[in-house]
């Protein structure tokens, strides 16, 4: 497992520094995102069996590593799971995203609220699209939940399991920043990179004593 070190890492977009920056991908809305470790190993296996082979207990795991990284991300923020299509949740059973949430909620006694909903599906060719067409994808896909409406002095945290193009997390916080929020983050399990950005990152994290 690589972990994301805060000193290789650009402090706003939660990426290796210099070409691994991201900050202008990321949207205008979000303040900060970080990750505790690289979607690489058995931060890779965690998800799937979590997604795929339904071992909900994976979530406990996976929010412990998730913690820390919270005290970088707002005072006491209300968290927002990345909620799935209906049909989606149909299709699974659960939310990963509600879990991962949820149990970062009972080790910290931070506030959670479904205050998003999904209202656009996406196909599985969109998922491996690129990034801009992932991004057109997702446009106007989640809206704020009926009545409920942000509290513009309050950190909201967006929580889902993976971050790739941040598409799906930017598309949620345009959402929440339609309610009324002006204070909104990102945190996931893990980040995607791209395969020469992660062997350039696996490099600095050794010399640095960290892989």
């Amino acid at each position: 497992m690589l972990p994301l070190n805060s000193m290789l890492c650009c402090d706003r977009c939660g990426h290796p520094k210099g070409r691994g920056c991201v900050c202008r991908y990321l949207n205008a809305e979000i303040l900060k995102m970080r990750a505790p470790v690289v979607y690489d190993g058995w931060p890779v296996n965690a998800i799937r069996a979590l997604k795929y082979q339904h071992e909900r207990d994976r979530a406990d795991s996976m929010a412990r590593y998730m913690v820390p990284c919270l005290d970088q991300l707002g005072d006491s923020p209300l968290l927002v799971p990345v909620p799935l299509h209906h049909d989606r949740l149909q299709e699974r059973g659960f939310n990963q995203a509600s879990l991962l949430a949820g149990c970062i909620a009972r080790e910290t006694g931070l506030p959670l609220e479904d205050a998003l909903i999904r209202i656009k599906a996406t196909s599985a060719q969109a998922r491996s699209a690129s990034r801009a067409e992932r991004q057109e994808h997702m446009v106007n896909a989640f809206v704020a939940a009926p009545g409920w409406r942000a509290d513009p002095d309050r950190d909201y945290v967006i929580v889902d399991d993976v971050y790739t193009t941040g598409a799906t997390t930017g598309a949620c916080a345009e959402a929440l920043a339609l309610a009324g929020a002006t204070r909104i983050a990102v945190l996931t399990f893990a980040l995607d990179l791209q395969p020469r950005e992660l062997e350039s990152y696996r490099r600095l994290a050794t010399a640095a004593g960290i892989a």
